[in-house]
């Protein structure tokens, strides 16, 4: 029972621990694996603004063409600096890599919500412009500071990524689980392996005592004779233990003899 328990607790950390490991390569070692050749700087803002037209999208919550809405195009450009030098001027700020992979060049829009409410795409860009200018004048109030962009084409910059530390520690754990899963499980198959072959093997040697003991039995009896002696027909006994020693033993004829066999 014990076995059991442990061989099943085995089992399903194993299987926990590789659900996890893919579930996480996918939400972190993916992103961080797009964003790796993107280096840390400094960004301030330059303008922040609507544009005219809505863009229309396909409902996250459908993900098929029969769901579609449009949010509000919010575009916020940055001066980009690294180490006290200006990098670009006026590049595009995207909130994340996703919404920068999904805004075509022509759009640049800094933020994107597409649910079913378009009031509720309009309210959740319009909260993201909040975090850098104030609603009624349009003022810059906060600058995003740190940022992230691509020395090799500047014309971008992120506000967030999948670091490796977070990348790490997402694939680290699973993985982690996942080993002892598969450890727990190998050497409990190995241990209920051995434990079997102690017994076949001590169940065999113990057929093999007791048929050394029967051979030993029947040579014994062999070598065994009984005679006749003497006019009072006693017998006699020449018996042979197991080191070779030959044993004479008479008896009178009263006594039976009695060999062992």
């Amino acid at each position: 029972m014990k076995l059991n328990w442990v061989l099943g607790a085995g089992i399903v950390l194993a299987l926990v621990g590789a659900s996890l490991l893919v579930s996480f390569g996918l939400l972190y070692l993916r992103p961080h694996l797009d964003v790796r050749h993107l280096v840390e700087g400094s960004c301030e803002i330059n303008s922040v603004g609507f544009t005219e037209d809505w863009v229309q999208c396909t409902c996250a919550a459908d993900g098929g063409s029969s769901c579609l809405s449009m949010y509000p195009c919010l575009r916020v450009t940055v001066n980009i600096s690294r180490g006290g030098v200006i990098v670009s001027n006026n590049a595009t700020l995207y909130d994340s890599y996703e919404t920068y992979v999904l805004q075509s060049f022509a759009l640049q829009c800094s933020y994107h919500k597409c649910s079913r409410s378009k009031v509720d795409n309009k309210n959740a860009v319009a909260a993201f412009a909040s975090k850098f200018v104030a609603t009624d004048d349009r003022t810059v109030v906060r600058h995003p500071g740190r940022c992230y962009f691509d020395p090799s084409d500047p014309s971008y910059s992120l506000i967030e990524i999948v670091g490796m530390a977070t990348a790490i520690n997402a694939i680290i754990w699973p993985m982690l689980a996942t080993v002892v899963g598969l450890a727990i499980f190998f050497f409990q198959i190995f241990h209920a392996d051995a434990e079997r072959w102690n017994q076949k093997t001590a169940r065999q040697f113990g057929s093999l005592e007791r048929q050394w003991a029967r051979i030993r039995e029947r040579h014994y009896g062999r070598i065994t004779s009984a005679t006749a002696g003497g006019a009072g027909g006693g017998c006699a006994e020449r018996l042979v233990s197991s080191d070779g020693t030959a044993h004479d033993t008479s008896t009178n004829h009263n006594v039976v003899c009695q060999i062992i066999h």
